[in-house]
């Protein structure tokens, strides 16, 4: 018991300086991956913003969203120009999330990674990286339109008003689980071959399997995003140098030693033989 309380506190404390160890790199790997997908963060904004109702004294509070709303209304830009910047960063997104979780992966095993895996990995894997970038925008595009869905005018029946107010959470919760999902969807397309569907299945059974961790991990990234949220003036800077690969870098920590353990068994058991001989001697 108290080698296992041990081991836990010597995780805990590893953490920690494992990021402020790489923190600069995880910095820069943040910066490029927010630049290549910031025309689609601006296209989902602009989506957000014509379909809810969002107050001015929110997006006057919001650094970042004056910065989205400028940067969508260049006005020397083409439309043409900008929905084809749209374009290619929604076919690039999955196989930049490849690169960029690959890279991440490496930083929490303590894993050599060079930054030009990052997109050496991405082009390694872009047929499963355009599939999963797909069914992640599809997934994100569905869920905002089916949110943003008003029922208030079939509020009169209120027998389909309460089942579509339930499927509305219904919706919301499987796409808690399906982010979740996310945690090892990519983590396996970048460290393991296998097909999508079983990439998906194998997910799946992580969700229940690592649920502690899955649960863990799930409640400190609510909690990065609920932060920076909160920041009116430095929230740009942050999602741009810090939170994307921090909550990838904190998830992958949690969560990989889950694939680990199923998917490579044999250095699982290496590893826990090598604890056993440590505190025997």
């Amino acid at each position: 018991m108290k080698d296992m309380e041990r081991r836990r506190k010597n995780k805990f404390f590893a953490f920690f300086e494992l990021l402020y160890r790489k923190f600069p790199k995880l910095v820069a790997l943040n910066l490029v991956y927010f630049l290549c997908i910031l025309p689609l963060i601006c296209a989902a904004f602009y989506l957000v913003l014509g379909l809810f109702e969002v107050s001015p004294e929110i997006i006057d509070n919001t650094y970042a969203a004056k910065v989205f709303l400028k940067l969508g209304g260049i006005p020397w830009l083409p439309s043409v120009v900008k929905g084809a910047l749209v374009l290619i960063s929604a076919v690039a997104f999955g196989p930049l999330t490849c690169g960029f979780t690959y890279v991440i992966r490496n930083h929490a095993t303590e894993q050599h990674a060079w930054f030009s895996d990052f997109f050496s990995r991405a082009k390694e894997n872009w047929k499963q990286g355009i599939l999963l970038g797909f069914i992640d925008i599809m997934l994100c595009v569905c869920l905002i339109l089916y949110l943003a869905m008003d029922i208030s005018v079939i509020a009169s029946q209120t027998v389909y008003y309460y089942m579509i107010l339930c499927m509305k959470y219904i919706a919301i919760f499987a796409s808690v689980l399906y982010f979740m999902m996310r945690f090892y969807t990519y983590t396996m397309a970048v460290s393991v071959e296998l097909k999508l569907r079983d990439i998906f299945r194998n997910a799946r059974l992580f969700l229940v399997l690592g649920a502690g961790r899955n649960l863990l991990a799930l409640l400190i990234i609510v909690i990065a995003v609920f932060s920076f949220l909160s920041t009116s003036f430095i929230d740009i800077v942050l999602l741009a140098t810090f939170l994307f690969s921090c909550c990838a870098f904190v998830a992958m920590y949690l969560t990989f030693p889950v694939v680990k353990k199923y998917m490579y068994p044999s250095e699982e058991s290496e590893v826990i033989e090598e604890e056993t001989e440590e505190d025997a001697n």
